[in-house]
């Protein structure tokens, strides 16, 4: 396995941004624009919109939140689920809740950052 690989990203940026999926020109998005809880998170043809531009939020302890800057919702895995293929959705922030909106960037190689959710490991 290369060196790089499950190495933490030393410095997450500030501010909000498009989160591009590697390997294509999609970005993540809040389907619809949509400001509920439990709008899917989805892959789609940047816009330009805030429903694709996220805020990295730190919890002092090398996972952050990845919240939207439309919603102000976080991004978090339906239901606390732990099976792969589980669905990204928006919902409110719960401080001392499920760790399923808690996210740690790893160093994916060639400027790539895999992100990685603390609940399932997935």
């Amino acid at each position: 396995m290369p060196s790089h690989l499950n190495t933490k990203v030393p410095a997450i940026p500030t501010g909000n941004r498009t989160v591009t999926i590697a390997g294509g020109s999609h970005v993540l998005d809040v389907k619809s624009a949509s400001l509920a809880n439990d709008a899917e998170i989805i892959r789609w043809p940047s816009t330009g919109g805030t429903n694709q531009r996220f805020a990295f939020v730190p919890l002092g302890d090398g996972y952050t939140r990845i919240v939207s800057q439309a919603s102000g919702k976080d991004v978090v895995i339906r239901s606390a689920s732990r099976d792969a293929g589980a669905k990204a959705i928006q919902y409110s922030y719960e401080a001392n809740a499920n760790t399923n909106d808690e996210w740690l960037a790893e160093d994916a190689g060639n400027g790539r950052v895999r992100l990685l959710n603390r609940h399932s490991g997935l």
